[in-house]
């Protein structure tokens, strides 16, 4: 599977069932919390192609994500050995979870994952320079700095990612090595080759179905919350408003019936 197709399949996966997960689990999940996990399981979704010096992942963050792929390809093996087994996952996800007790990992990996996915959604090159990637990373950064994510946040996201990565391979004829060092690969090619015509139209319609979700779970919520808080904020206004005019035109009576009081003297 083509790195894009990864993280298609890593962001409809997480914009599909993490607000499932946190209804039944009772846990609330603003549209804020909800796209910066999609940008962080799209990101992961590619991290296991970081085994091949050609691969997206491997070229979109430039000399250092080159020079981590090289030495991954040798020691994994080759593309497809190591880094696309449980045992990665695992590592990915133990690591993650370690490394949260310094304060500022989910920055930066919300960053790092921001920047990769700018630099391949963005379309017309703007993922590569301008102001709308830094802007939008900037923002997923400063949410990631100021809210208190619970540690298991970071470490399952980005071990689903990887997880969605390994069943979007094993689709292919080439399958994936799950049970790595054991040799056996694991596939059902329903897919086909890599970058079929069946593979093709499956991005179409995750493309389609992220649209849609990114729609109903984040902008849609996020327009209405402004609407709200705009409608809120105008009416509070208009009350004290017309509270400050009462209390003009109380004092205005007030002083009325002094100076009457005081001619009737």
């Amino acid at each position: 599977m083509l790195g894009r197709d990864h993280a298609l399949l890593g962001a409809l996966a997480y914009l599909g069932g993490a607000p499932a997960v946190a209804h039944l689990t009772h846990t609330p999940m603003p549209p804020a919390e909800l796209a910066v996990g999609t940008v962080v399981s799209a990101a992961f979704a590619l991290l296991p192609d970081i085994d091949e010096p050609h691969s997206l992942v491997s070229r979109k963050l430039g000399p250092l994500s080159e020079g981590v792929s090289r030495i991954t390809n040798k020691l994994a093996g080759g593309h497809r050995h190591a880094t696309h087994s449980l045992l990665f996952a695992a590592m990915v996800g133990g690591a993650l979870y370690g490394a949260d007790r310094w304060r500022w990992t989910a920055t930066v990996v919300v960053v790092a994952a921001g920047l990769l996915v700018m630099r391949i959604v963005i379309p017309f090159g703007a993922g590569r320079s301008g102001l709308l990637p830094l802007v939008l990373v900037a923002g997923a950064g400063y949410w990631a700095a100021i809210g208190t994510l619970p540690a298991l946040w970071l470490a399952l996201t980005a071990t689903g990612g990887v997880l969605l990565h390994l069943v979007g391979d094993a689709l292919t004829i080439e399958g994936v090595p799950f049970l790595w060092p054991a040799p056996w690969r694991t596939k059902v090619p329903v897919l086909g080759h890599t970058d079929s015509g069946r593979e093709r139209a499956l991005a179409t319609l995750m493309g389609l179905g992220i649209a849609a979700l990114l729609w109903l779970s984040v902008i849609s919520p996020t327009v209405q919350d402004a609407r709200t808080h705009h409608w809120q904020a105008t009416f509070q206004s208009q009350v004290t408003r017309i509270k400050t005019q009462i209390a003009h035109a109380r004092s205005t009576v007030t002083t009325v019936q002094h100076d009457l009081n005081q001619g009737g003297r």
